[in-house]
């Protein structure tokens, strides 16, 4: 490659591995489980190329900066997500008690091949918590094959991730059958994300898990996509009243996005629950002191933050937790906001 610069990038492209696996290669780190063939071909690769690191790269692997990060979806997360201030609250405390710096960063395109590694050196990252992520980041699964600390949902598909949280299907399908068995039939869902955020999706699947349990045709013109804020739950409850033919019953993805989808509903009229039952998910601290307060999906947010910092310092002292993957409970709050229909 006379004439240009070589980077990372093409020397894990031509030894078939991971960025990350070159990364943990160059700093000699011993602690992850990379097949002595693999580092004999990376380090021929290296010399081949005659691949030069800088300074960041040096950072992967090091294990001494006693600093964590948490990774968000997107940054606007922080401004309009009610559900992330208690995760951090929890997950931040955990750390300070350990000896830990938490840093709270979005990777706003995971597609980029590096933007998990330049994360991780750049910031010399001792392990991640990775919140809510896109369907398609094949990277975070490089980052778990080469053993790195990181913690997810339970449901990731990698057999050696390491997850928590909770069945954000099964939580989904809990609220939508209350609502079937109150007697709705037309049931609207305002899911609260983009499909390609693995949380959102998992949600409007068990929304039409329900639906299918109970014999209950899905109608698509029940379903519309908000975009995480009060804001796009207004706007989505104003498209799916505009287009569709009196649902009885509307469940939202999470209560941030219905307390938008309330505020829509009083500007057109309609009663809660008289004309309209709503349910949302997460049990927000707001939920209860809405108007009507709001029937929900509760999570121990303070508790999830707390045992995924838990989790990911364990697996930064090298010790793998048992179980790997933790499910937390959920339970329905039922409130004023729901009801059988009029």
């Amino acid at each position: 490659m006379a004439g240009t610069k070589v980077i990372m990038k093409d020397v894990a492209q031509k030894a078939g591995v991971s960025i990350t696996t070159v990364s943990f290669v160059l700093n000699k780190n011993t602690q992850v489980a990379i097949p002595e063939e693999t580092r004999e071909r990376v380090s021929r690769t290296i010399r081949e190329l005659g691949y030069v690191r800088n300074a960041a790269g040096r950072h992967l692997a090091s294990g001494k900066s006693h600093m964590l990060a948490i990774v968000l979806p997107a940054a606007e997360h922080l401004r309009v997500d009610a559900f992330i201030p208690q995760i951090l609250s929890s997950l931040n405390e955990i750390c300070h008690k350990n000896g830990f710096g938490l840093l709270v960063h979005a990777i706003e395109d995971p597609t980029r091949p590096d933007a998990y590694a330049d994360l991780v050196s750049a910031n010399s990252i001792d392990g991640l918590f990775i919140l809510n992520p896109r369907v398609d980041e094949r990277q975070i699964n490089a980052l778990i094959d080469a053993e790195f600390p990181l913690v997810i949902g339970p449901g990731w598909k990698h057999d050696k991730a390491c997850g928590i949280g909770f069945s954000n299907r099964g939580a989904a399908c809990k609220a939508v059958e209350y609502l079937i068995g109150l007697g709705h039939r037309r049931i609207a869902c305002v899911n609260y994300g983009p499909a390609k955020f693995l949380t959102a999706a998992s949600r409007y699947l068990g929304y039409k898990t329900a639906l299918e349990k109970a014999a209950i045709l899905l109608d698509e013109d029940l379903v519309v996509w908000a975009d995480f804020s009060h804001e796009s739950g207004y706007r989505a409850a104003m498209e799916l009243l505009d287009r569709c033919k009196n649902p009885t019953a509307i469940f939202v993805g999470n209560d941030t996005v219905a307390i938008g989808v309330l505020a829509a509903l009083r500007e057109r009229g309609f009663a809660v629950p008289g004309d309209l039952s709503v349910v949302g998910m997460d049990d927000i601290p707001a939920a209860r002191f809405l108007y009507p307060p709001l029937t929900t999906v509760s999570v121990d947010a303070m508790e999830y933050g707390r045992r995924a910092g838990e989790m990911l310092i364990s697996l930064v002292k090298g010790v793998r937790p048992e179980p790997a993957r933790v499910y937390l409970e959920t339970k329905l709050v039922v409130r004023d906001s729901s009801a059988p229909p009029s």
